[in-house]
């Protein structure tokens, strides 16, 4: 059986995820181009649309970058950001990706630091590995 391209399986999976556990106030929506995009729009307002999260395909280096995590109003503090990175890690492992969060801010640096993700060589950016604790509150 043919495996899915890797983009087509961060879709299925994050959308199915959003969907089933996150679809009283949002409907969900993701967009392939040079990164993977994925929006929420809200059911109440439909002029509304926030972007929930930013994930880059790196082919060549086997690498998911994943430079933006935010969420809408109704969607903070429910540790959906974490939730998303350790499906991201889990999919990587499928697929022999490694995953890096970039660009971040120093509150979520630390955040992610606290949790067990590694420093890079690289400015702002963090490694996502087997001992990161993405399931437990801090």
């Amino acid at each position: 059986m043919k495996m899915k391209k890797i983009e087509d399986a961060i879709v299925d999976v994050l959308i199915g995820v959003l969907n089933t556990k996150h679809s009283e106030d949002y409907t969900y929506e993701a967009f392939i181009n040079e990164t993977i995009e994925i929006y929420a729009f809200s059911k109440v307002n439909k002029n509304e649309k926030y972007s929930i999260i930013r994930i880059g395909i790196q082919k060549e280096s086997a690498q998911i970058l994943i430079p933006n995590i935010f969420m809408p109003p109704l969607l903070k503090h429910k540790r959906i950001g974490i939730k998303l990175i350790r499906i991201l890690y889990e999919l990587g492992q499928i697929y022999n990706y490694d995953v890096f969060v970039i660009q971040l801010t120093d509150s979520f640096k630390e955040s992610l630091l606290r949790r067990g993700a590694l420093i890079t060589n690289e400015f702002d950016i963090l490694q996502i590995v087997e001992t990161t604790n993405l399931l437990e509150d801090e």
